[in-house]
């Protein structure tokens, strides 16, 4: 992440049958480019958890999940962000699920 100009800022919550990650990605909006950065750092981030088995507790419409969770979710997950943005506007990457 620091290779972006971005550090993470974690939190553990320890619960009575869990551990959860809470993370935070700080930056100015202003300066050119960040956006993009912490867009691309925020992936990175899925992508290297996704790769020790922890998948984000609330995805967003454009995450790239890989093969996260149960097709039941990924299904459910893509006729929510379909009939929020219908014509892929917010969408980071192409319509799955439907028509499959």
């Amino acid at each position: 992440m620091t290779d972006r100009g971005m550090e993470p800022c974690l939190a553990l919550r320890l619960g009575a049958r869990d551990l959860r990650c809470v993370t935070g990605l700080f930056w100015d909006r202003d300066e050119p480019g960040a956006d993009a950065r912490a867009l691309e750092c925020r992936r990175e981030l899925v992508r290297r958890c996704a790769r020790i088995g922890v998948h984000p507790h609330r995805p967003v419409i454009g995450d790239d999940l890989g093969d996260a969770g149960n097709a039941g979710s990924r299904l459910l997950l893509d006729q929510v962000a379909s009939a929020l943005d219908p014509r892929g506007v917010l969408r980071a990457r192409p319509r799955r699920g439907a028509g499959r």
